[in-house]
């Protein structure tokens, strides 16, 4: 099927073509004239027609994606919430079995389908926002600490009022 330009462009040719430039005669009949411009005004609106049926699908399309997207969101948050549970669940046994960090930090698990273990990180707490040089401060809409910052500051041997590093050893699973 023709597109919409090339539709316009047979009904100026097939009128153009009809008429002798000089006189204005019209080399057809009146009747195989209308006839040709009514089948190019069929061809229109079909055109028309089915771009519109088209926007329409698509916009149903769009509104079950966005269905199915908020479906998959919600089923993702539920396992999400699963694992932190699980994680949560691990610790507390691994801890209450290796209550010294250093021991716990050692533990090792592994068979052919998982490893897991601890990995030891550094987390920046931040208790007193306000105590912060403006230098340690990220300002978006709402003010923040820039961690990346207080943990570079605070390695580098520089003290920072209102904020510490923080060792902490994760269970890491693989």
């Amino acid at each position: 099927m023709a597109s919409l330009y090339e539709i316009d462009e047979k009904l100026v040719t097939l009128i153009d073509a009809g008429f002798d430039i000089d006189t204005g005669e019209c080399f057809q009949t009146q009747e195989e004239l209308d006839k040709a411009i009514d089948e190019c005004q069929i061809d229109l609106e079909k055109k028309i027609e089915n771009i519109g049926c088209f926007i329409k699908n698509l916009s149903s399309d769009i509104d079950q994606l966005k269905k199915e997207e908020d479906n998959l969101k919600a089923r993702r948050k539920v396992a999400e919430n699963k694992i932190e549970r699980l994680k949560n669940y691990m610790n507390g046994y691994l801890t209450a079995v290796y209550p010294n960090e250093a021991d716990r930090a050692k533990w090792k698990f592994k068979t052919a389908k998982v490893v897991m273990g601890f990995r030891k990180s550094t987390s920046v707490e931040v208790p007193d926002i306000d105590k912060l040089d403006k230098n340690f401060l990220r300002v978006k809409t709402e003010v923040s600490a820039d961690k990346t910052a207080i943990k570079d500051a605070i390695k580098s041997g520089k003290t920072v009022d209102g904020a510490f590093l923080q060792d902490n050893v994760n269970l890491s699973i693989k």
